[in-house]
């Protein structure tokens, strides 16, 4: 299946069929061909609070996660 992606504000606005694209002039286009676009992955074992001292999180902690493709915890 071949779909075109539109984002527009780093927020997805619509997957359609690459036939049926309506591509807005002045857009940024990204070949995807051959490539893979996957949803966030989710890592469903965190520990983000320390259970001894009840320390919340590390501010680096939570945008580590997203830097490698996380979107849930």
């Amino acid at each position: 299946m071949h779909r075109t992606v539109l984002v527009d504000d780093d927020r997805i606005t619509a997957i359609v069929d690459a036939k049926d694209a309506r591509i807005p002039a002045g857009t940024l286009l990204v070949d995807g061909r051959s490539r893979w676009l996957i949803p966030g992955l989710v890592d469903m074992h965190v520990h983000l609070f320390n259970t001894v001292s009840h320390r919340p999180p590390n501010d680096w902690a939570l945008p580590l996660f997203v830097a490698n493709g996380v979107t849930g915890v």
